[in-house]
């Protein structure tokens, strides 16, 4: 299963104001079978807990109001991949050679390289 918002007729999907600027709080608890991951946009990264046996459940919430457009949820049999080391990738690929630009890429957000204010750290101490 995967669904996401829509700023148009998200009520198909529950019942919401459909408005952007009508904004709002929320939280959800999914219980599914064992074997299966859920995924869903919020402020945490839920840890699922036995609920009962053979079925676990995940509790998501967002704190800042949003629009209902911005939810999300996905529930499918997931597997983590880890990354490869970005830096080691960009370096091969970009021809980054000064410390300045790995100290850049310590943080890397992931995306092909190109200025982002997610890695000055000014920002990661918001």
């Amino acid at each position: 299963v995967y669904t996401v918002g829509s700023p148009i007729n998200n009520r198909a999907l529950f019942p919401c104001q459909e408005p952007p600027v009508a904004m709002s709080t929320w939280q959800a608890t999914v219980r599914a079978d064992a074997c299966f991951v859920v995924l869903m946009s919020g402020e945490n990264v839920a840890e699922p807990a036995e609920s009962e046996k053979g079925v676990l459940s995940w509790f998501y919430y967002v704190t800042m109001p949003m629009p209902a457009s911005t939810f999300a949820i996905a529930v499918g049999c997931w597997a983590e991949v880890k990354r490869k080391s970005y830096e080691t990738d960009v370096l091969k690929n970009d021809g980054l050679s000064s410390k300045g630009d790995v100290r850049l890429l310590e943080k890397a957000c992931g995306h092909t390289p190109y200025p982002c204010r997610f890695q000055d750290p000014i920002t990661s101490a918001q």
